[in-house]
């Protein structure tokens, strides 16, 4: 049986950063499942549901610091988060698979997903064939 638990982050932020980070559609709007373009000073480790959790939320933590102090190798501007994230919610669209919890759910494209990190971060990487 389920117990009927809801992941939320309610208590952070005001209506208008809810707004701004989870759309009408339910999906979430965070760059790289981690900051929105639009909240300032606020970001989320570990909130993405995968295979590999703890891999995922450690890279997204050292991203996390590195965008805060602006030491990413690839540094996204405000319109570069936008891009992508509408990129993500097109695709996510098309996927029943990766619209689950609120988009928030990055196994379907799991090593995507730790290659754009590393990307941004500056580690050598190779890329998997993307399609987003």
């Amino acid at each position: 049986f389920a117990t009927g638990w809801h992941q939320t982050a309610d208590a952070f932020f005001a209506d208008a950063d809810r707004t701004a980070i989870v759309g009408s559609d339910g999906l979430h709007r965070l760059h790289r499942h981690v900051v929105s373009p639009d909240v300032k000073n606020l970001g989320f480790v570990g909130s993405s549901s995968n295979f590999a959790s703890v891999l995922t939320s450690e890279l997204a933590a050292e991203w996390l610091v590195r965008y805060l102090d602006g030491q990413l190798a690839r540094q996204p501007t405000e319109d570069d988060m936008r891009r992508s994230i509408a990129d993500q919610v097109a695709w996510r669209r098309e996927r029943p698979a990766a619209k689950s919890f609120g988009g928030r759910c990055v196994a379907p494209f799991h090593f995507r997903y730790a290659d754009a990190i590393l990307d941004d971060i500056g580690a050598k990487v190779t890329p998997f064939n993307t399609s987003w």
